[in-house]
């Protein structure tokens, strides 16, 4: 920008009317972009809202549940109905759990409560026995029907970002 701002100086100085004014709006635009008005506006209207970083609680059940994700998996074969490693190798290959239920005509809706009710069972039995705190508790259980859902529905190569992020169109956590 100060490189902007010198030969923009150098440029009146020499009389250079187009260019001033050229240099002068990218000038404009320049600041407009870095400053808070115009993160907040975009050509008049309300820019969209950068996402929200997760909370650490929140970052702490994803955690929780992608620790659970693998016995899920068991859970979800047992209600399509298949061997635990034909889930594994239809999942591997790039279907989702929900492809392979539907393939095996299971409603898929059966399979996510399954998992959810699994998951609050593993829940509940952490805090029983002390390896979860009733609060922790409060927060994965906020979010396992989602996580459940998107487990379901996720496809291969979908959990591997940072903890507590979810990639732009991704259907799981």
């Amino acid at each position: 920008m100060t490189g902007g701002l010198i030969i923009g100086s150098v440029l009146i100085a020499n009389g250079q009317t187009l260019i001033r004014v050229l240099i002068a709006g990218f000038a404009i635009v320049r600041l407009l972009a870095v400053s808070d008005f115009g993160r907040r506006t975009v050509l008049g209207r309300r820019a969209p809202r950068a996402t929200r970083m997760p909370s650490d609680a929140s970052v702490q059940a994803r955690q929780w549940l992608r620790g659970h994700a693998p016995d899920e998996f068991t859970v979800a074969a047992a209600a399509i109905g298949v061997r635990s490693s034909e889930l594994r190798d239809g999942f591997q290959q790039g279907q989702s759990i929900a492809e392979i239920a539907t393939g095996h005509t299971r409603p898929v809706d059966s399979v996510i409560d399954a998992i959810d009710t699994d998951v609050t069972a593993r829940l509940h039995d952490a805090v029983s026995d002390g390896t979860a705190s009733e609060h922790d508790a409060r927060d994965i259980e906020t979010i396992t029907r989602q996580w459940a859902t998107r487990l379901v529905h996720g496809h291969r190569g979908e959990f591997r970002h940072t903890p507590g992020s979810q990639p732009r169109g991704a259907h799981r956590a």
